[in-house]
């Protein structure tokens, strides 16, 4: 399999619109701020089962990328790991302000699953 880079970037940017429009201007963090880490040895290997967790914590990750809106600032690897975590986050919030609406009638299960 191959990625192909102009198209996840295309695809990022289709995603950036959704987020922009179906969130508030701040995206509260309630319970979520902790989240499960895999080694990346374990984490890509589905014959053996992790033999290690650790926790990573969402308030960090996002400290640390803010760092990236300074002008002298340079990303490293890690931060796409950083900002995916938070874009799990975004995607479990997303998926829970749906749940919320369909509670309410307003959008049909099909749309949700």
């Amino acid at each position: 399999m191959k990625i192909n880079k102009k198209k996840l970037l295309s695809i990022i940017n289709i995603l950036c619109k959704e987020v922009n429009e179906n969130f508030d201007e701040d995206i509260l963090i309630d319970n979520e701020d902790y989240y499960w880490m895999v080694k990346l040895d374990d984490k890509y290997n589905p014959l053996v089962d992790p033999k290690e967790l650790s926790l990573g914590q969402v308030s960090d990750d996002w400290e640390d990328l803010l760092r990236l809106l300074e002008s002298d600032e340079i990303p490293v690897s890690y931060d796409l790991f950083r900002l995916a975590e938070i874009l799990s986050l975004v995607y479990v919030k997303s998926r829970a302000q749906r749940m919320s609406v369909t509670k309410k009638g307003s959008v049909p299960k099909e749309e949700i699953e």
